[in-house]
């Protein structure tokens, strides 16, 4: 049929309205090459990409041609017509490819890795699982200094956790040993009311917003309910749980007290320290808690630096 202003219209308007969709396929074929191939191979790839790419634009308009010449224009239409579905047909598997599903949000700060951090035991926190203390400790001391968001350690499950719970006492006086030490160092170190006080100030600002600690809060909560139920405690009233609660983790700060602050900084991480020694078996303990016991236990009055 001869061309018409109508048909030539259509033409015009399709061919305009489809080509940019062209090029942004020829545009993504690189990043999608590079998200699919193996890294040491991602050069041939691409190079064998651009070189199948270069070959078709060289070759096919001439074959096409002689089509044309040969079958007519409507019928090298169509034959065109059938190649693009081909094409989108053989490529129909790349949607469902796992690598080339669209990127999930970067998660908040205090929920993944920055930069310059052991990404594997930043990710081994964040999945519950144990850490030792003096690694979460650099990583915060880090963290804070920088005004950034602390790492806390995800809190797992009681059926996470009910099959390795000789494993997690084990690596819990692990911590409690360094903590200790590490307690001792903060009492030499923080020796003046400024300085207990910049610490102060930087683990206030390093704080994880209160609905993730609240995440977290509960999330104990479940696990030591679940676990009580798996040990065998049972109760009409809750009464004596709350008062075993209490005997097992007495007040730090006694009287209306109830957070750190530069002046009862001493006599509160001391009290901190008791209550963790009370579960390391060492020849020594007796003599540390009464060392500070004296000078810094519960009632004490507070010595100024």
């Amino acid at each position: 049929k001869p061309a018409s202003q109508a048909t030539f219209g259509i033409f015009f308007a399709m061919i305009y309205v489809a080509y940019p969709f062209t090029v942004i396929s020829q545009l993504s074929t690189g990043p999608m090459i590079d998200a699919l191939a193996p890294a040491a191979q991602r050069g041939l790839c691409q190079g064998l990409n651009g070189a199948t790419m270069a070959g078709a634009m060289a070759i096919s308009p001439f074959l096409l041609g002689l089509v044309c010449d040969k079958l007519g224009t409507e019928t090298t239409i169509w034959i065109c017509v059938g190649i693009s579905f081909f094409a989108a047909l053989v490529n129909t598997p790349l949607m469902f490819a796992k690598d080339l599903k669209r990127m999930p949000p970067i998660a908040p700060a205090f929920a993944r890795a920055l930069k310059g951090e052991d990404s594997e035991l930043v990710e081994r926190a964040l999945r519950g699982e144990w850490i030792p203390l003096a690694a979460l400790d650099r990583i915060n001391q880090e963290r804070m200094d920088s005004g950034r968001y602390l790492l806390v350690q995800s809190v797992r499950s009681y059926e996470e956790d009910k099959d390795d719970m000789l494993l997690l006492q084990h690596q819990a006086m692990k911590d409690f040993d360094y903590r200790k030490k590490n307690i001792s160092m903060w009492l030499r170190e923080l020796d003046t009311k400024e300085k207990r006080q910049d610490l102060l100030d930087k683990l206030e600002r390093s704080r994880l917003p209160e609905e993730k600690r609240q995440e977290d809060r509960d999330k104990l909560g479940v696990w030591f309910s679940d676990y009580l139920k798996d040990s065998g405690h049972t109760w009409v009233s809750p009464v004596l749980y709350k008062q075993m609660i209490m005997k097992a983790f007495p007040a730090i700060l006694a009287g209306e007290e109830k957070q750190l602050t530069a002046e009862n900084f001493e006599r509160g991480v001391v009290n901190y320290a008791k209550l963790m020694n009370k579960y390391l078996a060492e020849k020594d303990q007796m003599g540390f808690n009464e060392a500070f016991s004296r000078r810094f236990g519960v009632g004490a009055s507070t010595t100024s630096h």
